[in-house]
């Protein structure tokens, strides 16, 4: 059960709820005003003294206590179970909720707190896989008096405020926050809006001794399965749903390393349903010459469409935290010193030794096999994004532009193709479990690639651009 303690009193403030249908008329009822917050222990801030322009997390964000938000609420009748009333915080962690027994008391009720680990437009949902049953994270407060009379113009608030976890953390808590501020993000682009909801998230599983497995690249780690929201019984694990769905492995610093897990996982999912050409149709596997260059990191050489996708779900999750305007934007694969493991952030001026700049690469020759790393496929997207002129990128698009000029990506002639993430069987050829599908043999595998990708922004997208330029500055071309 999730930890919690009252916090002091803040000022009135308008939150968002959901009426509850009053009952009879004699009913016990009322309002309740407050703010739910939580100790934010996430990594990847921009450390103080560094150049943090354009950063939206800076480091003063960094261990404070911070809003839950857009997560849905419910008042609880503490003798039997009651829904009294139900609603959702604001993106401060404000809200209101107005609530009432529906029957004929009129006393003051005892009652609970429940969060649901649910954002309130269902763009995602937290499960745990205690049994292959789900069952939605949630965190409880302890019993309070609600006051009967109060009213939304004169909310309850002695009992309203609370602060979630201690000065250690609250896991799901801060999952939860990562996952706002990638949505934050993506929410920017109309075809996101559309497409990217109902993604279910198991945190803090690894998919291994109890629990069925069928989908073995997914044990002891962390992916993203979107394709499972078009797989029925018996060939769609027992562990998953019909859903989008993404799976968080179980290791203590998971959920505190937001940029390569939470937001790296849901920039997977966004690429999916981005359009025909789909990201995760791209994975053609991580063993790029068949034998010894098995496994991915930001450096590794792997088939062309693999370092795409991979590099387009980690410029996604770098942008979460990072506007076009940002003069220093970093990732790393561990967000920080495991030594200290709530001190992270991705600065190497600041004392981390393994980061990597999506800003710059460093002058010469384009050498092999850069145009098959996924860091320069992030430098070739961030390129396109950022507002700064270097090199040859005289290129600054609308971040919504990465995703939506998917969508009139031409299918290829193999293997299947996507439309608003859905699996088109018009290849007869190819089994609909696309994670049993494996690309032929020869150039094949090196489809749908950051050239392709460039293309079709110039013949297909709105406004024709051209980022030839930023595909030959970050060495896209070198084999």
């Amino acid at each position: 059960m999730t930890s919690f303690r009252i916090a002091s009193l803040l000022p009135p403030v308008l939150g968002l709820g959901l009426l509850f249908a009053a009952g009879a008329a004699e009913a016990s009822s009322g309002a309740l005003k407050g703010t739910l917050r939580f100790v934010n222990k996430n990594g990847g801030f921009c450390p103080t003294g560094e150049n943090c322009l354009g950063a939206a997390y800076p480091q003063t964000s960094y261990n404070k206590l911070t809003g839950i938000p857009e997560v849905r609420i419910q008042l609880i009748r503490a003798s039997d179970g009651f829904l009294l009333g139900s609603g959702n915080t604001n993106s401060a962690g404000q809200y209101t909720i107005t609530w009432s027994t529906q029957d004929a008391t009129t006393s003051d009720v005892t009652a609970y707190l429940k969060v649901r680990y649910v954002h309130y437009q269902n763009r995602f949902l937290f499960h745990q896989l205690s049994t292959t049953t789900h069952k939605e994270w949630e965190g409880k407060t302890a019993n309070f008096t609600l006051d009967h009379g109060t009213t939304t113009g004169a909310p309850q608030l002695n009992w309203g405020n609370w602060d979630w976890g201690t000065v250690t953390t609250d896991r799901i808590a801060n999952l939860y926050w990562a996952a706002y501020m990638m949505w934050a993000k993506l929410k920017l682009s109309p075809r996101m809006v559309s497409y990217f909801i109902n993604v279910d998230i198991l945190a803090f599983e690894k998919l291994k001794g109890s629990v069925p497995v069928t989908d073995s690249t997914c044990q002891g780690t962390s992916c993203a399965r979107p394709w499972m929201k078009n797989i029925d019984p018996p060939t769609r694990p027992n562990w998953a749903e019909k859903k989008l769905t993404i799976v968080l492995d179980g290791v203590a610093a998971t959920p505190y390393k937001p940029q390569s897990r939470m937001m790296h996982e849901m920039g997977h999912i966004a690429d999916f349903v981005s359009g025909p050409q789909a990201g995760l149709l791209r994975q053609v596997g991580y063993c790029y010459d068949e034998a010894s260059n098995c496994g991915w990191h930001t450096w590794s050489a792997e088939y062309r469409p693999t370092a795409l996708s991979e590099g387009m779900a980690t410029f996604l999750a770098v942008s979460a935290f990072h506007n076009g305007d940002a003069t220093a934007a970093y990732v790393c694969d561990a967000n920080g010193n495991s030594t200290k493991p709530y001190e992270r952030h991705c600065y190497p001026n600041t004392g981390h030794p393994s980061s990597e700049s999506i800003e710059d690469r460093a002058p010469g020759m384009c050498l092999a096999p850069e145009g098959r790393r996924a860091l320069n496929a992030m430098r070739f997207f961030w390129d396109i994004y950022d507002t700064h002129a270097d090199g040859t990128d005289a290129t600054d698009l609308d971040f919504i532009s990465i995703l939506d000029s998917q969508a009139v990506w031409p299918c290829p002639s193999y293997p299947a193709c996507y439309a608003a993430g859905e699996l088109h069987d018009q290849f007869t050829s190819v089994q609909t479990t696309l994670h049993s599908w494996v690309a032929g043999a020869g150039t094949q595998k090196d489809e749908g690639n950051a050239w392709r990708f460039r293309n079709n922004m110039l013949n297909n997208y709105t406004g024709n651009p051209d980022v030839q330029g930023v595909y030959n500055q970050n060495c896209m071309g070198a084999n």
